[in-house]
């Protein structure tokens, strides 16, 4: 299992076919990808700073959440069928009906549209019932989401937006998401992403975020969720 390194110099570079090609081969292949340089760490830290004004304000705000994620909990080599139910995680969630609050972050749900090429949009549920969510994470010291996988058929693609990763100046990566593919085979991304990187899975490989050792890390993902 490999993670595939794309440097991009402007959010244009996402719009070209043969990248999309090239990610999406890689993904449907099980491997993963890291989009570098996607955001500034000013642009990440504005981001960070308008979901908490928006959640403060109590305005366009969907759902908020702390404590245990319903997800599908699996041991690591362990790849059945999608259900439903729990695992253990802990972390708060800021979720968002809609992007046009983050001028930032409209790249993102073109990118994945044209990635996935699954008919949804913000508000639209799609012809499977589902629509898109803007979801802002925040891990705090001990926080961590523990080994799950999703749906593929719904998604995909997962997306993770890292928006502060890195311990203040001396940039020692806390935590990093972890993928296994379908034979068991492990990458940790703490060594690749960096502020601003996108990282990208195949939807139904098992995976998990590791517990953070210290300070916080806060990324953004976008899930089709059900209506």
């Amino acid at each position: 299992m490999k993670c595939e390194i794309i440097k991009i110099k402007s959010l244009e570079d996402l719009k070209n076919k043969d990248l999309l090609e090239n990610v999406r081969n890689t993904l449907n292949n099980e491997d993963i990808v890291c989009i570098k340089n996607v955001l500034s760490k000013l642009q990440c830290s504005n981001l960070i700073q308008q979901a908490l004004q928006h959640k403060n304000k109590g305005e366009k705000i969907s759902w908020n959440q702390t404590g245990i994620p319903s997800w599908n909990a699996l041991e690591k080599n362990e790849m059945p069928k999608y259900s439903p139910p729990k695992c253990r995680g802990r972390y708060h969630s800021i979720a968002f009906d809609r992007d046009d609050i983050f001028p930032d972050l409209q790249f993102y749900k073109n990118f994945y549209l044209s990635l996935s090429d699954i008919k949804t949009d913000f508000h639209t549920p799609s012809n499977y019932g589902f629509n898109l969510r803007l979801n802002f994470i925040r891990y705090g010291m001990g926080d961590y989401f523990g080994t799950h996988r999703h749906g593929y058929d719904n998604q995909k693609y997962g997306l993770i937006l890292n928006l502060l990763s890195y311990d203040g100046d001396n940039k020692n990566l806390k935590s990093g998401t972890i993928v296994w593919n379908s034979k068991g085979e492990e990458i940790n991304t703490k060594y690749t992403q960096n502020i601003g990187d996108l990282i990208l899975f195949n939807y139904g490989c098992v995976h998990e975020v590791e517990k953070v050792i210290e300070g916080v890390r806060w990324n953004v993902i976008l899930p089709n969720l059900r209506k």
